[in-house]
């Protein structure tokens, strides 16, 4: 075992350098980590990790083309112009000047990196031909170069992440005021072909936004197969205009805009470069007079976290949906419950019209049984009715007479003569007066 140990301890110690060297690797991918180099004042420092500056430049010339005929502008002059070697120069002094500015800052070196790269763009102003193509490339400059330090840093530290909007603001802001001593517009940036700038993050989204399609569904891969059959000029317009779709549109933060203050701004734009140039290296004295114009400038960029009007618009379409399908589901609930209830509702009636048969067929049945008995005169009834009434009012009258008459010394009826008869009863009453005709007078 001790052995074993012994060799498995000599195999790690073996391995060492191979991890050195990883580390190494990636430690030197990375923009925070990388150690620079001495500076050197006879050529400008090459680019990290093996990086080409012929590579980058191709990377803006073809960033440069129209997206659908493909054509670059004055590409075979594009070429010439930013591979001459003054143009290379500041290319390169500007990427590592940068690089200090934002990572090691070192004001010494910066202080010589910016002297080299006034000298090279006065020699490229002085000693390079001039052309049509030269006017409006020299016009260019700022953003072509601005663009190649993007591509550079992009492809020199892959491992680290450069799309931000405070490192593009640096770079274009840095390039312009050097060149034409004013700022460019607020994020000229937006508007860049990154799949040529940035290849490698431009194809890992790509890809990432291919899995998500084919999660969805394949009518991706089939366009896609459709597309390869068609020429090379037609596929390569249908695809930028694909890619043009499927970019953002650009929206405007939806708040309040930056506060502007007011600043002077001279209207012939001196150039740093230049002006340090003339200041250092040149015996002539700068005439004529600055023509300084007071301008409002925001003082401060809107935060990428603020949403858009596109997004706020989206955010409303979204809350109308929902609210949409919830109203759906409510009143697919209200007439459910209503279907219901109307069910319910029925069955109540049906229960009470069989509750309302059985009563009136038993009163039926009741009156049919009513029928079959003879029911009692109403004649007789009335006929005995009224003769109890009469005998009673008689009978009435003749007890108040015989009250009101005085005592007579008539001869006293005999007992005889006299019937007790029910005052109740009025056939007793008719047959006392039959008998007695004096009675039946009164």
């Amino acid at each position: 075992m001790d052995q074993v140990n012994r060799r498995i301890a000599d195999g790690d110690l073996s391995l060492n350098p191979l991890a050195n060297l990883l580390k190494t690797a990636d430690k030197n991918l990375l923009v925070e980590l990388y150690e620079y180099s001495e500076f050197d004042s006879s050529v400008p420092n090459k680019l990290p990790n093996g990086v080409k500056v012929c590579d980058m430049v191709a990377n803006v010339i073809r960033g440069e083309s129209d997206p659908f005929s493909g054509k670059s502008f004055c590409a075979c002059e594009e070429l010439k112009f930013l591979s001459s070697p003054y143009t290379r120069a500041m290319l390169l002094d500007s990427f590592w000047w940068i690089f200090h500015e934002r990572y090691q800052p070192n004001k010494e070196i910066q202080y010589k990196l910016f002297d080299r790269i006034a000298r090279n763009y006065a020699q490229l102003l002085l000693k390079e031909p001039r052309s049509h193509y030269e006017e409006v490339l020299l016009k260019r400059l700022p953003s072509l170069l601005s663009k190649a330090l993007y591509t550079s840093f992009c492809a020199c530290f892959p491992q680290s992440w450069f799309n931000t909007h405070e490192f593009k603001t640096d770079i274009c802001n840095t390039i312009h005021l050097w060149i034409t001593g004013v700022y460019p517009l607020p994020q000229s940036y937006i508007n860049w072909d990154y799949s040529e700038l940035d290849p490698e993050r431009f194809r890992r989204e790509k890809l990432m936004s291919k899995r998500k399609n084919l999660v969805k569904g394949t009518g991706n891969y089939y366009q896609a197969m459709i597309l390869r059959k068609v020429t090379s000029q037609v596929k390569r317009i249908s695809e930028a205009r694909q890619h043009e779709a499927s970019l953002p549109k650009e929206s405007h933060p939806a708040c309040k805009g930056p506060e502007m203050v007011e600043s002077s701004f001279n209207i012939y734009g001196k150039s740093p470069l230049i002006v340090h140039f003339l200041y250092n290296y040149s015996v002539l004295r700068q005439h004529g007079q600055d023509v300084l114009v007071v301008r409002k400038e925001p003082t401060k960029i809107i935060p990428e976290s603020v949403p858009t009007y596109d997004d706020i618009i989206k955010q409303a379409l979204t809350n109308m949906k929902n609210r949409r399908e919830n109203f759906s589901q409510l009143s697919r609930l209200h007439w459910t419950e209503w279907n219901y209830f109307d069910k319910y509702l029925k069955q109540q009636q049906e229960l009470f019209s069989r509750k309302m048969k059985k009563i009136d067929q038993k009163a039926a049945e009741k009156k049919q049984a009513n029928h079959a008995f003879i029911p009692p005169s109403t004649f007789v009834e009335e006929y005995l009715e009224k003769r109890s009434r009469g005998s009673l009012q008689k009978e009435s009258k003749f007890l108040s007479r015989e009250a009101k008459t005085p005592k007579t010394s008539k001869p006293v009826r005999s007992k005889k003569n006299i019937m007790l008869f029910d005052l109740s009863s009025s056939s007793s009453l008719e047959e006392s007066l039959a008998g007695d005709p004096e009675e039946a007078a009164l």
